[in-house]
């Protein structure tokens, strides 16, 4: 196995992605795709973040905090458009998205009127993608700041448990070799393997 090269100014591939990630374009990607996600995108931003911090740790954390930015900000449009347009309008639109039916978000209406913004944090757990929440919060008339306040802890987690294990992988790999591919390959391979099962098990 090729070992990672430790001669000073020598930049690897594994290093060159590492200064990639930590550019202002991947932190535009993080931000952008938590935005896209907290609309109407169907793959979570925790696939860049993750890729990040195994190239970087410092990176993902960087990540993290553009795509929570992102996710409040989605999260904002999608509540104020909801209050706004018909119900049925909004869910019709919503159910379009893959793995999001007409039953989660009707449970989802259900949990936000009897436990407020803070059922959010029950969302990654089940499977729930938050925009449903956001939509919810808005055809309810529930406060935009609230919304946002709880936002942070329910995404929050999962951003950082994923960016915590990718980081303790990438580490794992890059003391072994160089090569890129040693990381990316496993790891979409992974993530592949995970919505293969999340789109069969939440049909929308």
């Amino acid at each position: 196995m090729e070992r990672a090269s430790g001669r000073s100014g020598e930049m690897g591939e594994t290093g060159a992605a590492g200064a990639f990630m930590r550019s202002p374009a991947a932190v535009a990607i993080a931000a952008l795709w938590g935005f896209a996600e907290a609309t109407f995108f169907f793959i979570v931003p925790d696939v860049w973040i993750g890729l990040m911090a195994a190239f970087d740790p410092r990176a993902g954390v960087r990540g993290v905090v553009a795509s929570m930015a992102g996710a409040m900000a989605g999260g904002a449009v999608v509540h104020r458009a909801a209050s706004r347009i018909p119900p049925e309008r909004s869910a019709a639109l919503l159910d379009g998205v893959p793995a999001i039916s007409r039953e989660m978000i009707a449970r989802v209406e259900d949990e936000m009127a009897g436990r407020g913004p803070a059922s959010m944090m029950t969302g990654p757990l089940k499977g729930t993608p938050y925009k449903i929440y956001a939509r919810a919060a808005g055809v309810q008339g529930q406060p935009l700041l609230p919304m946002m306040l709880w936002t942070i802890p329910a995404r929050a987690v999962r951003f950082l448990m994923i960016g915590v294990v990718s980081a303790v992988f990438g580490a794992m790999v890059r003391r072994r070799t160089d090569r890129s591919w040693w990381i990316v390959v496993p790891y979409a391979a992974a993530w592949g393997l995970f919505y293969a099962w999340y789109f069969r098990r939440f049909r929308g």
